[in-house]
C-alpha cells in the first residue's frame, strides 16, 4: 500500500469514528447516511487496492460496471454476501435499505430478515414509527424493516459486474464453470480468484474481528463471455484498472452513444499495445474494434 492510500484510509477511519459518534447522539436518516457514506469510501479504497494489485500481478486491464455507492459500505460486514449471477434484482439506492435488496417478490431460494446495523457501541434496527422508518436500539420483530437474505441467512448486496479482462497472455481453456462462475476462461478465473482473495485479506488486516468473512467482489466471469449478453449490460461511468494498477473511469449513462465510442477507443488503444480484447459479438461492437 502506498503512502497516499495509507494516509487517506487513516483519515477516513478517524472520520468514520466521528460519524459513528454523531449517529449515537443524533440518530436520524441524515446521520446514518453520513456514517454509511464514509464506510463506503473506506471499502472503495480497499477494493481499489485489491483490483490494482490484481491488474499488476497478471499484467491485465480490467473493466467493470459502476457499483451502487450504497453497496460499498456493506462489503464491510461479515453477514453479507454479494449477488450471484442467478439473482437479477437490483439493490436499492436510497433509504435504510440502500445497497440491499427489497424483500418483496423474491425468487425461490431467497428469504428475508430484519435489517440491522452494528455501529460498535450500539446495534440499530430499523422500525416503522407511524408513517416513517427510524433507527432504534430496541428490536421489534413486528415493525422491523426486512432485507433479502440468501439460503445461508446472509444479507445480499451488489457484486462487481466485470465487463472484460484484456490480456497479452493466452486466456487458456474454458474453466471454472463447475465452481459457479459461469462462462469464463482459465486466466479469467485466476484473475477473479486472486482479486477476491486479495480483498478478503485486506479486510482481515483492517477488520480482524470479522469471523468467517467470505465476501466475493466477483461472483461470475466477465460479460464479454456471456452467451446471452447484450449492449445494455454495459454501464457508465465504466471503471478500468490498467496493468500498472491505476484506476480510471469514463463515460456517463446519459450519453451512452458517446460512452460506447469511448469504450471502443480504449479497446483500440489496448490492441495497439498488444492486448487481446475479446469483445462479445452480442454487444454489436465487433465491427468497430
Amino acid at each position: 500500500m502506498d503512502n497516499d492510500h495509507f494516509i487517506r484510509l487513516n483519515n477516513l477511519f478517524d472520520t468514520e469514528e466521528e460519524m459513528r459518534s454523531e449517529l449515537h447522539s443524533a440518530t436520524s436518516l441524515d446521520s446514518f447516511n453520513r456514517w454509511i457514506h464514509v464506510r463506503g469510501l473506506i471499502s472503495e479504497i480497499l477494493v481499489q487496492l485489491a483490483l490494482g494489485e490484481t491488474a499488476k500481478k497478471f499484467h491485465v486491464t480490467l473493466f467493470h460496471n459502476p457499483v451502487n455507492p450504497a453497496s460499498y459500505a456493506h462489503f464491510l460486514r461479515s453477514d453479507t454476501d454479494s449477488k450471484t449471477m442467478d439473482i437479477q434484482l437490483r439493490s436499492e439506492k436510497s433509504g435504510f435499505l440502500s445497497g440491499f435488496l427489497k424483500p418483496e417478490n423474491l425468487p425461490t431460494g431467497l428469504d428475508s430478515k430484519p435489517i440491522y446495523f452494528d455501529a460498535v457501541e450500539a446495534k440499530y434496527w430499523v422500525v416503522r414509527d407511524s408513517n416513517e422508518m427510524k433507527l432504534t436500539t430496541g428490536f421489534d420483530e413486528s415493525s422491523s424493516l426486512h432485507a433479502a437474505t440468501n439460503s445461508g441467512g446472509n444479507f445480499i448486496t451488489s457484486d462487481i459486474d466485470l465487463v472484460m479482462i484484456a490480456s497479452r497472455e493466452y486466456y487458456g481453456n474454458p474453466g471454472a464453470q463447475s465452481l459457479g462462475f459461469g462462462e469464463l476462461m482459465e486466466l479469467e478465473y485466476s484473475v477473479i480468484d486472486f482479486a477476491n482473495n486479495t480483498f478478503r485479506n485486506l479486510i482481515s488486516d483492517f477488520f480482524p474481528h470479522f469471523k468467517n468473512y467470505r465476501f466475493q467482489l466477483f461472483t461470475h466471469g466477465p460479460s464479454s463471455r456471456f452467451s446471452r449478453s447484450k449492449q445494455s449490460h454495459l454501464h457508465f461511468p465504466m471503471i478500468h484498472y490498467s496493468e500498472n494498477g491505476r484506476k480510471g473511469s469514463f463515460g456517463c449513462e446519459s450519453q451512452r452513444e458517446n460512452s460506447i465510442q469511448q469504450f471502443i477507443s480504449h479497446l483500440e488503444e489496448l490492441q495497439q499495445n498488444g492486448f487481446s480484447t475479446e469483445v462479445n459479438p452480442l454487444w454489436g461492437l465487433y465491427q468497430c474494434v
